[in-house]
């Protein structure tokens, strides 16, 4: 009987011990398939920004095309304009090719400008690479905007939080192009035609974007922006 009662015990440990397994493995699983977005719900961004607040800002054709001979191949007052009135008082992330083509610090906008060449320029914050802006950025109160060029959208792509574009409608040739991207990983959140082009703003579908250890890691800048 004594060795009956033992058997009892012994089978009642090893499905509570089996059960334990099991529950561990599923609460483990779960926290790997449900990521824990860093999103700043109480207002403190010490460790992570709210990611709608990084925005890439970018003008291109079908085709991509952002550029020629470090400039804009079109000139459409209406898209500048448009550029203007969503930058205005609001953080500028840039390299430095891109603050060159712009020619000076653009008024009414925290100018930061990501090169490890660059000297210092007035009304310009310079950081030697990006992760170093970022978190300069973080500092300043209202959004940060990603503007080009090309190195600073790929490294831009998996932080920001939504994309504004401009897809300008005629064929544009040009020798710099956006940074292909995962469509999939992005919804349209609102969408407006004007003559010369269309205006859409995506938001990311995934949260999952820490700033306190972001997927950037050290930044390498190519010799586009630098």
């Amino acid at each position: 009987m004594q060795a009956d009662n033992q058997d009892v015990v012994f089978s009642g440990l090893r499905i509570f011990y089996t059960r334990h397994l099991c529950y561990n493995s599923v609460e483990k699983f779960n926290s790997l398939k449900t990521p824990k977005p860093c999103v700043s719900v109480s207002g403190d961004r010490r460790g992570c920004m709210d990611i709608k607040d990084m925005i890439i800002m970018v003008a291109m054709t079908a085709e991509r095309v952002i550029g020629r001979r470090g400039h804009l191949p079109w000139n459409i007052p209406e898209d500048l304009a448009l550029f203007r009135n969503m930058t205005l008082g609001h953080a500028l992330i840039m390299g430095r090719r891109t603050f060159e083509s712009i020619g000076k610090p653009l008024p009414g906008r925290t100018n930061i400008v990501v090169s490890r060449s660059m000297k210092p320029v007035a009304g310009v914050i310079v950081c030697r690479d990006f992760s170093q802006a970022v978190e300069r950025a973080k500092r300043l109160k209202g959004k940060v905007f990603f503007i080009g060029g090309y190195e600073i959208y790929r490294q831009a792509l998996p932080v920001a939080g939504r994309m504004s574009v401009s897809w300008i409608k005629k064929d544009y040739a040009g020798d710099c192009r956006f940074p292909d991207y995962d469509h999939e990983d992005w919804s349209v959140e609102e969408q407006r035609d004007y003559p010369e082009f269309v205006h859409v703003v995506y938001r990311r579908k995934c949260t999952d974007v820490s700033l306190s250890k972001g997927p950037f890691g050290k930044s390498r800048l190519s010799g586009h922006d630098v």
